[in-house]
């Protein structure tokens, strides 16, 4: 047998043959043999890769929302409860195509007199500083100039919002160590990071619930106490439930789809599904029910900006906002829904699908 037929031989029975663990070369210095087994290096190689197994389990966690994947990454352990049961459903597997990474890091190294960059923002509990090719959020209390230091949480984001760097002060670590955490980032809510992001990847947030009734992605639009939550409640019993607070709608190459998020309100059920949008619905509580067509662009656009997700605005961010939110205006039926709490637009909502979405207003 030749020495490269040996090598391969070799090499095919071994366990860490994936492994960049340098065999070959070792064997070939000390043995004058690509083949020969080197017994500590096989040890070595065994011992990371373990490490590594157990690291996955212990530090790292997966979460895919909006068909964006982020990795969390954390200096402590990451146990089951770490992280409120809401993100369960969006928790995955394995750690290929990655599209955020956030690395938590549980100690503030002495920033007294470092140089943040230019002030872009400041209004509590946010100062946000662009330096190069970074953006820099430093958490600031009411009251609290931005320069002032201590602060319990200074993050590094590199420009597109993909790699993400949290230093977190002691009152952060006691938070990450009580568990049951609201926000994969630590930060009031994930949407600070999500928002600025999503826009590249032709997708925003937006306050709405979400349904996916019978294959058809139905989205209910509207601030606080619009009625989102009652929209919803009124479909579970016909529909799938994606969210009733905050749904992410994206632009893929074959449709517009809305997207579950754990972002909920009253209603707890959520879904880390899609559906194809349909329709959208801008709530008007009132005393009767009535669905109106909007015909005009403009109006949809203005509705649908209002209602728009924000992170720290920029031109840039807000020129692709708007761009998507023309896509949506341009290609999804939109209605002003005027209801009462009995539960009877439902039949309007159902009426549309039976004739075809030609407008309908009783």
């Amino acid at each position: 047998m030749s020495s490269n037929d040996e090598h391969s031989a070799h090499f095919s029975a071994c366990d860490l043959k994936n492994e960049d663990c340098g065999c070959s070369d070792a064997s070939c210095f000390e043995h004058g043999n690509l083949s020969a087994p080197i017994s500590y290096l096989f040890d070595i190689s065994k011992s990371i890769d373990e490490y590594q197994q157990t690291a996955e389990k212990t530090h790292f966690r997966c979460f895919r929302v909006g068909g964006v994947t982020i990795r969390v990454e954390s200096d402590l352990i990451i146990r089951e409860d770490t992280f409120h049961p809401k993100f369960e459903k969006f928790k995955i597997s394995g750690k290929n195509n990655i599209d955020i990474t956030i690395h938590h890091h549980f100690h503030m190294p002495d920033f007294n007199g470092a140089d943040f960059g230019e002030l872009k923002y400041c209004k509590p509990p946010w100062a946000i500083y662009k330096k190069g090719e970074s953006w820099i959020y430093k958490a600031i209390s009411p009251g609290q100039q931005p320069d002032d230091l201590p602060s319990d949480q200074i993050t590094f984001f590199n420009l597109n919002y993909s790699h993400v760097r949290i230093f977190n002060g002691f009152t952060m670590k006691d938070t990450f160590q009580k568990g049951n955490i609201p926000s994969l980032a630590l930060f009031p809510t994930d949407q600070i990071l999500l928002a600025p992001f999503l826009v590249q990847k032709d997708a925003f947030i937006i306050h709405a619930g979400g349904v996916d009734y019978s294959g058809n992605g139905l989205l209910f639009v509207g601030h606080s106490g619009a009625g989102k939550s009652t929209s919803v409640s009124m479909m579970k019993d016909k529909s799938t439930i994606l969210c009733d607070d905050r749904i992410i709608i994206r632009k893929w190459p074959e449709d517009i789809k809305i997207h579950g998020t754990w972002n909920h309100g009253d209603i707890s059920d959520i879904s880390p599904e899609s559906a194809p949008l349909r329709a959208v619905f801008f709530l008007e509580q009132s005393d009767r029910n009535n669905l109106r067509r909007i015909k005009s662009k403009f109006e949809i656009v203005k509705r649908m900006a209002a209602c728009s997700v924000r992170g720290h605005e920029t031109g840039e961010w807000w020129k692709a906002l708007l761009s998507l939110i023309e896509d949506v205006a341009d290609n999804v039926p939109c209605y002003q829904m005027d209801f009462d709490k009995s539960g009877c637009v439902l039949n309007r909502i159902e009426s549309l699908f039976q004739s075809g979405q030609e407008g309908y207003a009783g």
